[in-house]
């Protein structure tokens, strides 16, 4: 299974685009949609952190991801609506997250569609 993890950087001078091809053997992947007020939502989104090829987390709305405990949280990761936080490789994914995780409790006081798809290698 493959994932194409593409970056792209424009100024006024032009545009510097990449694609890196990601290559595992399972991919977990999760929609949810928020209301707005939504607090600690628990998806269970289990992984071994050492098996995370790559990585994408997006919202549409602002969103805060708590894992593994909504009340004292392994990580706590805010995403801004519409920008998407990228690990294209298991350092990045190491950057993000101490250890493996179990459960995303998911937050958003204005709503939307929180959305994580991953590549594991297993």
């Amino acid at each position: 299974m493959q994932h194409n993890v593409v970056q792209s950087y424009q100024t006024a001078g032009g545009s510097l685009t990449g694609n890196l091809a990601v290559t595992g053997d399972m991919e977990q992947n999760a929609d949810v949609v928020l209301t707005a007020g939504a607090s600690n939502l628990a998806l269970a989104f289990a992984f071994t952190r050492v098996n995370v090829k790559s990585l994408a987390l997006y919202c549409t709305g602002d969103c805060t991801i708590k894992t593994n405990s909504s009340s004292s949280p392994q990580e706590t990761i805010t995403l801004t609506a519409g920008q998407p936080t990228v690990a294209a490789n298991l350092t990045a994914a190491e950057a993000l997250f101490a250890g493996n995780v179990t459960t995303f409790y998911l937050s958003s006081t204005a709503g939307g569609t929180f959305s994580v798809r991953m590549l594991l290698q297993q």
